[in-house]
């Protein structure tokens, strides 16, 4: 039975609550500490904010201020989450973070979601997590050899997963699942119940419980529709192999031009004064 098989929300978005539960019940835990990085509030979308009610410890971070004060008052009622308003631009950043806030052994549990720069953590990174989740744009065809430059990767366009898997292969990781955030397990802690995957076996699989809706989404962003209008030109994403008919394409169609008639009409606001940016 694969990871996805397991996929539950409490917090998080695609069933990473109960992917996570399941990987520690096979391979157990060492301090029960995270980090999770952007971390919004501490709730939203949260990949440990389940962990958190189950009282591990850890430290948030979050650059956006609105966000972080929002994050501070989520938790306030829990001694050992500490909150960080910062920006990482490197490991060495993070595990600074780490040290001035008290965590010290060696995490747990690490999730970066940070729209489009995660790779260049990911590459650089100096701690040994046992578990890694870390999101991998699915726009990418998992066997692309691209490295997009980071002044384009930061606008919400990421890179492949291939790279990724590289990268955290250098690392000492493997990677054991994807459902748009990829999964790295420190090959020590490797177990038979969680085989390494390689990354286009392990998209397919994620793209086999897709929505219909999730399908058209995925067409229009392949295309450059939609944010982060960047024209992937993933095979994977064609009306034929997301089973697109031509009223679903029609429909995905409408939705793009909707949306981007709303971002036409936000910047005449905005252009006006009428709007803040």
């Amino acid at each position: 039975m694969g990871l996805l098989e397991f996929k539950r929300n409490k917090f998080s978005l695609d069933g990473e609550d109960g992917i996570i539960e399941r990987i520690f019940s096979l391979v157990g835990t060492s301090t029960k500490t995270f980090c999770e990085f952007g971390a919004w509030d501490g709730i939203y979308l949260s990949n440990t904010r389940k962990l958190v009610e189950e009282s591990w410890s850890g430290l948030y971070v979050e650059a956006d201020s609105s966000r972080f004060k929002t994050l501070k008052k989520n938790c306030a009622a829990y001694p050992g989450v500490k909150c960080a308003n910062r920006f990482f631009y490197s490991s060495s950043d993070l595990e600074s973070a780490l040290v001035e806030n008290g965590f010290e052994s060696p995490l747990d549990f690490l999730s970066i979601d940070i729209d489009g720069m995660d790779y260049f953590i990911l590459a650089d990174l100096t701690i040994r997590p046992r578990l890694i989740c870390i999101e991998a744009n699915w726009g990418h065809a998992p066997e692309s050899t691209l490295i997009v430059p980071a002044e384009v990767a930061v606008n919400g366009i990421g890179e492949p997963l291939l790279a990724f898997t590289r990268s955290a292969k250098v690392h000492g990781y493997q990677l054991i699942a994807y459902n748009h955030n990829a999964f790295f397990l420190r090959e020590d802690l490797a177990h038979p119940l969680l085989p390494e995957i390689d990354p286009a076996t392990a998209y397919v699989e994620s793209m086999g419980s897709l929505s219909l809706k999730d399908r058209r989404w995925m067409y229009i962003t392949n295309k450059g529709w939609v944010y982060p209008y960047y024209k992937f030109q993933n095979n994977y994403l064609t009306a034929k192999s997301l089973r697109l008919g031509p009223m679903d394409i029609l429909l995905a169609y409408a939705w793009a031009c909707y949306l981007q008639t709303r971002r036409l009409f936000k910047r005449i606001a905005i252009a006006l004064g009428l709007k803040k940016a």
